[in-house]
């Protein structure tokens, strides 16, 4: 699913009909943003269409350090990134046509998928504030789990940031 960040969306990664792309964004209107065209474009699309795969890499491209979807600034960059996605995503959510519902699961994944971000950019930086505020859009989404509660309390505790860490990258390098 495109919110739970399971499929790559990079454009170049995708051929669309135009039929299909005109009966799932008949305006041809794109959110005004710095940000976020792939998924304007993409989540209509997949809404209303279905999909298949290739297993083989069809392009490449070149990672610049100093392009913005790079920008790892500093955390109150990096939380505005968050909320800058969410505007974006809940827009694009609202313009397509579908069922109430469906509506509504999209919202609330995206609202969990942010808030569980921010929590793990506060935590990671003791921001105990803002850990505190995400976990709690966590719980009253019913999604919290043990990491998040880890990752909020690791917002008080700077041996508990610096062990979570020891854990990301021994477990990251370990799972290759």
């Amino acid at each position: 699913h495109l919110l739970n960040a399971e499929l790559i969306f990079c454009t170049g990664c995708h051929m669309i009909r135009t039929e299909a792309f005109l009966k799932a964004n008949p305006t041809r209107s794109i959110y005004p943003a710095r940000r976020g065209q792939n998924w304007q474009l993409l989540l209509p699309v997949y809404y209303h269409n279905k999909r298949g795969f290739l297993p083989q890499a069809l392009y490449y491209y070149v990672s610049s350090p100093n392009s913005m979807s790079h920008d790892n600034g500093d955390i109150e960059k990096l939380l505005y990134r968050c909320d800058e996605h969410v505007d974006i995503l809940q827009h694009t959510i609202s313009s397509i046509n579908m069922k109430k519902d469906d509506a509504q699961k999209a919202e609330r994944i995206v609202r969990g998928n942010y808030a569980r971000k921010k929590l793990y950019i506060a935590g990671n930086n003791g921001r105990k504030e803002i850990a505190k505020a995400q976990y709690k859009i966590l719980s009253d989404l019913n999604i919290a789990n043990m990491r998040d509660r880890l990752q909020l309390f690791a917002a008080h505790s700077k041996v508990l940031r610096k062990l979570l860490a020891y854990r990301y990258r021994r477990d990251h390098w370990t799972n290759r």
